[in-house]
């Protein structure tokens, strides 16, 4: 999947995780895709009570990517 992944990066995207529940998120983030490698996802969103906000999940957490255009 990571390869699919890459051709997302600097794209806007909905990824739905089980990881966004334990950055303190619901499991559905509105980001940007920064950069992926073979484990790793590298994204970055808006907190609406911090700001821009990056984070780094597994790609194995991954259960879905919608492209936002």
């Amino acid at each position: 999947m990571s390869k699919i992944l890459t051709d997302l990066i600097n794209k806007k995207c909905k990824v739905i995780s089980e990881d966004g529940l334990a950055i303190g998120l619901n499991d559905k983030v509105e980001c940007t895709i920064l950069d992926v490698d073979d484990e790793w996802i590298k994204i970055s969103f808006i907190d609406k009570k911090v700001g821009e906000k990056t984070h780094i999940l597994r790609v194995d957490s991954i259960k879905r990517v919608d492209l936002i255009d």
